[in-house]
């Protein structure tokens, strides 16, 4: 099996991310290439990538017209004599040639996506059962469900839920408050630390465009001394010290799946998702984590204040125990990987 993988950029980000665990599991079983067509890419998640994948740079200046470029994607396709094409870009398809459309698959890692794309694909994935009811509402599109998985050796675990004099919380995502709703958490605190709760200090990981924003909010709700903006961090890191958090809140406004709520459960750390369609799927509507009303900030202020005045309780625990045994056994990597070599080899059958 020969499996052409290709992206737009490659740089810091979830499908990134996602993609290097893809390639380095799937080398071990398959001949596996890694397609990179922008000029857009980092060197230090280049490294991450096993060694014995074969790595290509088109290195087109982003959104070029040049047509230089699409025949130099699609001389190097011949040359690989692929039997997958696997893009995890939606518009990859359109650069193309038509011999190698009939081999072009895609992963959808996101709701709420606009593109005239996915239908020209022959085989569409989806990250989590959100996205593939998106695709069917939106698009009219039948599409494979296979979960996002983790590299479950590499989380470390916290040993103990206790109850703490003052608790760290941690919301790990991109700094774009209009998805991710870093906003909304802020102001929930806000409101928490004028009714005396404030026995808890909350660090943001990740960076974007609304950085400048947060901070500036965080100002003008005096809450320097509560909220803190870590920057962008490794995905060692992350899962090294997601166990010395008491509390992961995700507060996005919309989110296809929500790996880090999955990382965090595995960590065995207490999670507070908002009420939308891909962490309510990881908590299982509230199984294993607390959720609130989407948008509400009382909503989260209230679920905040009621996880401190209740932790480590029976509930807790029993959230935290099975929420693990529940992600262990469907967000496993290898699972992942060996899934779309499966849906990789249906597919080939039935062209």
């Amino acid at each position: 099996m020969k499996v052409a993988h290709v992206i737009f950029s490659f740089n810091a980000g979830g499908a990134e991310l996602m993609l290097i665990d893809i390639l380095n599991e799937q080398i071990k079983t398959s001949n596996i290439s890694l397609i990179i067509i922008n000029k857009s890419y980092s060197q230090d998640l280049l490294k991450k990538i096993d060694n014995r994948i074969d790595i290509h740079f088109i290195n087109r200046p982003k959104k070029s017209r040049n047509p230089l470029y699409i025949f130099k994607l699609n001389r190097l396709l011949f040359k690989l004599r692929a039997n997958v094409i696997h893009c995890h870009n939606d518009k990859a398809i359109g650069l193309l040639l038509n011999i190698f459309k009939k081999i072009s698959m895609i992963t959808v890692h996101d709701t709420n996506i606009t593109s005239n794309y996915f239908k020209r694909y022959k085989m569409v994935f989806a990250i989590s059962k959100s996205v593939q009811n998106d695709l069917a509402n939106r698009y009219n599109i039948t599409s494979v469900l296979n979960y996002n998985g983790i590299n479950l050796e590499s989380v470390q675990k916290k040993e103990k839920i206790e109850k703490k004099k003052s608790y760290k919380m941690v919301c790990v995502a991109r700094l774009q408050h209009e998805k991710k709703g870093q906003h909304l958490l802020i102001q929930a605190v806000s409101k928490l630390s004028k009714k005396g709760v404030n026995n808890f200090t909350i660090d943001f990981i990740g960076e974007g465009d609304s950085r400048q924003h947060l901070i500036d909010l965080t100002k003008k709700y005096n809450l320097e001394g509560s909220v803190n903006f870590l920057g962008l961090k490794s995905r060692e890191f992350i899962y090294n010290n997601l166990k010395h958090y008491n509390l992961l809140i995700q507060p996005s406004i919309y989110e296809g799946f929500g790996l880090t709520v999955a990382e965090a459960i595995l960590s065995k750390v207490p999670v507070l998702v908002s009420a939308n369609d891909g962490p309510l799927e990881i908590v299982q509507n509230g199984d294993f984590g607390y959720c609130f009303e989407l948008r509400s900030v009382d909503d989260m202020a209230s679920k905040i204040e009621y996880i401190i005045k209740t932790y480590a309780s029976a509930e807790m625990n029993k959230k935290v125990e099975e929420g693990y045994i529940y992600c262990k056994d469907n967000f496993d990597i290898t699972r992942t990987s060996s899934r779309y070599i499966d849906l990789y080899n249906d597919k080939i059958v039935q062209l």
